[in-house]
């Protein structure tokens, strides 16, 4: 028994040794990462990427059309339409004038064009702009006898006349028109610009483009032949591989907890008066609702609800929205949820008043401070065990309201 105790005690000591030593790696992992992620904190900020441009055709469009403007704010000039033009397939060869027009979303007589670029008598570029969506029948062929309409309209001859069909790889046009189109490829553009890059001596234009083309990435892949290695950061992780591996079981732990912890609080409402109206607890992934039977349809389901959602680390920390509490009436219950949010307003309740929620309020996150995150579980407790209240002996008022319509579906 002596010596069972013996090895118990060893593998304890031991296993605490490589607890100590993983999480002090760790340590010394998110020091290192800190200092680098600090060091290149220029590269860590995507305008496009805040402003959720992703694939949207229209806000590229637009911003191609800025770049496109030689009097725009980015002090270019023409530089960035000599580029576009020198990246057509076959390039397009045009003596700009001083002064020229850029315009987004022209509705001609049968279609929309993406950006024009024309100055009458001169010239006119009609650019049909595609990102991920394919083209629609016959869209080419109509966007083709508008510019011909255009051109004739602004005096401008067909020879000066360009139709110019932007994909990410420079898929060629359809239709019968199809040989007047002149093809320009994301990547292709892509390049150009990066290459010009150096160039642009304004610090504000330099980043605009630079996070522009990064977003390009996204959805027309890599032109930049030269980023054959890692990243500092990426060079980083490769480094304390397996410090990472620990740091996405301690991620996993923490979700674990978090909802084990939420779970918890099930003990705290059962203590409150109002439970004791028949109220259940119910338990779902990384959330958790309470219903009232008495509000039961004829299917089993409660028409009116309430709980807590997004409750895992995304959201308790602050990389997402914080998690929240609602109290949501059951689709299909439309006449109930009118009722139930005239009722609340003339008590002088902030009603959510969408998406079918009554009631939407955020709960508190976590600070990232150890401190914080230890008095985080209480504060949370009572934060939640007072919504709960509040709003179950509020909504209990309208008991019969929501019988009445629990026994007959309205729609």
């Amino acid at each position: 028994m002596e010596s069972m105790l013996t090895v118990i005690e060893a593998f304890a000591r031991l296993h605490g040794e490589q607890r100590e030593a993983r999480l002090t790696a760790m340590q010394r992992a998110f020091a290192a990462f800190e200092t680098q992620r600090s060091e290149r904190a220029d590269g860590a900020f995507n305008a496009f990427a805040l402003l959720g441009v992703g694939t949207d055709e229209v806000k590229h469009s637009a911003f191609l059309a800025w770049l496109l403007q030689a009097d725009a704010g980015h002090g270019q000039g023409e530089l960035f339409l000599n580029v576009f033009l020198a990246a057509c397939q076959p390039s397009i060869d045009l003596a700009l004038p001083e002064r020229y027009r850029v315009q987004t979303e022209f509705a001609g007589a049968e279609s929309i064009i993406d950006v024009m670029v024309y100055k009458a008598g001169a010239f006119l570029l009609y650019i049909e702009n595609k990102t991920v969506s394919p083209a629609m029948p016959d869209q080419h062929d109509r966007e083709f006898r508008d510019l011909r309409r255009l051109g004739k309209a602004l005096d401008v001859p067909p020879e000066a006349q360009y139709a110019i069909y932007l994909t990410p790889r420079g898929r060629p046009a359809q239709g019968e028109s199809a040989g007047h189109w002149r093809r320009i490829a994301y990547r292709t553009l892509g390049a150009a610009l990066d290459g010009l890059l150096p160039t642009i001596t304004d610090a504000k234009t330099h980043s605009l483009v630079q996070d522009w083309l990064d977003t390009l990435v996204g959805f027309a892949g890599t032109w930049r032949r030269t980023m054959t290695g890692f990243s500092p950061e990426s060079l980083l992780v490769a480094e304390h591989w397996n410090t990472v591996l620990d740091i996405i079981r301690a991620r996993d732990t923490l979700d674990r907890e978090l909802t084990e912890m939420l779970w918890s609080y099930e003990a705290d409402l059962e203590a409150q008066d109002w439970w004791e109206q028949g109220w259940r607890f119910q338990r779902h992934k990384n959330r958790f609702y309470i219903d009232n039977p008495s509000w039961f349809n004829t299917e089993g389901k409660a028409v009116v609800y309430m709980g807590v959602f997004d409750f895992d680390a995304d959201h308790v920390f602050g990389l997402k929205s914080p998690p929240f509490f609602y109290v949501y009436v059951r689709n299909g219950y439309d006449v109930l949820y009118q009722e139930l949010v005239a009722l609340l307003q003339d008590g002088g309740y902030t009603v959510a008043a969408e998406n079918r929620y009554l009631i939407r309020s955020n709960l508190q996150q976590c600070a990232t401070e150890r401190e914080a995150a230890e008095a985080y579980p209480d504060s949370l407790r009572r934060q939640i065990v007072a919504c709960f209240t509040q709003y179950a002996t509020l909504i209990m008022r309208f008991d019969e309201t929501i019988k009445q319509y629990a026994a007959a579906k309205d729609s």
